[in-house]
């Protein structure tokens, strides 16, 4: 299959999640190992397309509309036409990659209002539609935009409703509804970036992040993904920051390290959705997990110190030392079930998602220090954390074994 662009205005050149409409459609498509064969647009922006391709170094030709047919390879035996101008959920992009058939992608209820949009059998088109190439070839002319709707008219093939399809996403662990937007104006915009925001981030969370954390997180990630900023400079400057939580614990400086681990906790999600956002998620990111842990380490070792006076107290060497033993059989319950079921525990039924919600952790360990120090009883906060996470894992592995014991399509994701 040969994915084609089509653009037919300026509009597809607009920014919004720190990629333009186009970057962001050509970007999908190469993630998904079918970088598109050419952008195809009327001659007022062709030069405007041309240079955009350029400076983004893709691998894409800006093709002319009157001509771009006889420039295709001509040993294809599908074409996936897309609207250059539409913001898509990265799942549509996904879901239509693998179409081996004509197939047209329709939405009976679309989430966001999208006037004059053109229709299929009643229903509004969303912009991504596989055809042979000889039926493409109906498509030429100044005008790429006006050939979609006069060709609805005489398809035949599959068709797909968006509202038809599951909403749950394994990668977010939640629900979330199919979105695409046609950008025309700068409502729209906003528009696309909202749902950009509100998809960015991942589900079955802890009590603190649902507290404090996502609302931060959601406020500044509308700002954050039109900078530059990438997310592995927020994972550095977050890691760095939480470093300085770990000083100010073992100083006894508790207000001011709980304030800066609020502050590394809101950029340890802001680089996800920033990732997603933006569509830079790497490999490299999905090591960034392992700078959490090594943080939160250091602020269980900082706090251990601090109430020992150095460790004079063995007792607290000892209780730190079993800490990371017991959080390090936490998370090796998560990669059990993830090796065996496909997703995390959290996930496998609305009581393992009740459980996440009170789990000992990074997020909820720093709000029961919170608690306790409001309260006037760090030391006990601490003698608490260190009780409550010998229990999670405990109750983590007998979730684990009674969920194994289930036959696999008994373990539903939790919404």
């Amino acid at each position: 299959m040969i994915p084609v662009v089509f653009v037919n205005s300026e509009k597809a050149l607009w920014r919004i999640g720190g990629r333009t409409v186009m970057d962001r459609i050509l970007e999908l498509l190469s993630r998904e190992g079918h970088p598109a064969y050419a952008v195809v647009c009327n001659d007022e922006i062709f030069d405007s397309v041309a240079s955009e391709l350029r400076s983004m170094s893709r691998q894409s030709r800006a093709l002319k509309a009157s001509s771009w047919i006889e420039e295709l390879p001509g040993d294809q035996e599908l074409l996936l036409l897309v609207d250059g101008e539409v913001v898509y959920d990265p799942r549509l992009i996904h879901l239509a990659i693998k179409w081996t058939v004509p197939t047209i992608l329709v939405d009976s209820n679309p989430r966001v209002s999208q006037p004059g949009r053109p229709s299929f059998d009643g229903k509004a088109f969303v912009g991504l539609l596989a055809v042979r190439p000889p039926d493409a070839s109906q498509m030429g002319g100044n005008d790429s935009s006006r050939d979609f709707p006069d060709y609805l008219e005489t398809f035949r093939g599959d068709v797909v409703d968006v509202d038809a399809l599951p909403s749950y996403s394994v990668p977010h662990r939640r629900g979330i509804l199919h979105y695409w937007v046609q950008v025309t104006g700068q409502p729209d915009v906003k528009i696309a970036k909202k749902l950009l925001v509100d998809a960015g981030g991942k589900g079955h969370q802890e009590l603190a992040v649902l507290i404090f954390n996502r609302p931060v997180e959601t406020f500044l990630s509308y700002y954050f993904s039109d900078w530059r900023i990438t997310p592995n400079q927020i994972t550095v400057v977050g890691t760095l920051i939480g470093c300085g939580a770990t000083i100010c614990f073992a100083l006894g400086y508790f207000w001011w390290g709980i304030l800066i681990a609020l502050a590394a906790e809101v950029l340890d999600g802001l680089d996800g959705r920033q990732a997603r956002i933006q569509i830079k998620t790497s490999k490299l990111g999905e090591y960034e997990h392992v700078l959490d842990k090594i943080v939160e380490i250091s602020w269980m070792i900082a706090l251990g110190w601090f109430f020992s006076d150095g460790f004079s107290d063995e007792l607290y060497l000892w209780a730190t030392l079993g800490w990371i033993l017991f959080h390090n059989l936490d998370n090796l319950s998560y990669s059990v079930f993830r090796a065996k079921r496909g997703i995390v525990i959290d996930e496998a039924s609305k009581l393992d998602a009740a459980i996440r919600l009170f789990a000992s952790n990074r997020n909820n360990n720093i709000l029961f220090l919170l608690v306790g120090l409001a309260i006037g009883f760090p030391l006990e906060a601490y003698w608490f954390i260190m009780a409550w996470s010998v229990l999670t894992p405990v109750v983590h592995w007998i979730r684990l074994v009674i969920l194994l014991n289930r036959p696999a399509d008994t373990a539903h994701p939790a919404n």
